[in-house]
């Protein structure tokens, strides 16, 4: 039976971790996913995802060999023109076996003097757009203090 895991684990610089329980998802393998990362202050958030293989996709890595790839990207400049919520995607386009680690990071305050922002990670599910998962966090605004969460899929 294939599962799909999605785990929620906080990490701050790297040092330590608090888990939360899975939520399993039948018949992971093969979906098309999308990793949506949304927030509302006018700062610099980076979505950052890690596949089975250990490559990730981010603004300076936007495909990796699997076929996970940068969706939307929202820095500084267009906060200024847009309207919240902000948001920055990743596309899945044929789960593979193994675990993926998202990760979300605060690089620029955008001059907003803003030290935290909320944000939201969901995971759908491209075909049905049905949510497999979601988490709601905050990240602060330094180095290395970054939120991140994991799925499986099994």
């Amino acid at each position: 039976m294939k599962k799909l895991l999605f785990v929620l684990l906080l990490v701050i610089g790297f040092n330590s971790s608090v888990k939360a329980d899975p939520v399993p998802i039948e018949n992971g393998q093969g979906l098309e996913m999308t990793v949506q990362l949304s927030w509302d202050l006018p700062v610099d958030l980076d979505l950052f995802l890690t596949d089975p293989s250990g490559e990730t996709v981010y603004f300076a890595n936007r495909k990796a060999r699997s076929g996970v790839r940068m969706g939307a990207m929202t820095g500084c400049q267009a906060v200024e023109t847009l309207s919240p919520p902000y948001e920055e995607t990743m596309n899945i386009p044929n789960a593979e076996i193994g675990v993926y680690r998202i990760s979300v990071d605060y690089i620029k305050d955008c001059g907003s003097n803003n030290l935290r922002a909320d944000f939201k990670l969901t995971l759908l599910d491209r075909k049905t757009g049905m949510q497999l998962g979601q988490g709601q966090s905050t990240v602060k605004y330094r180095l290395l203090d970054t939120v991140s969460w994991e799925f499986e899929v099994k």
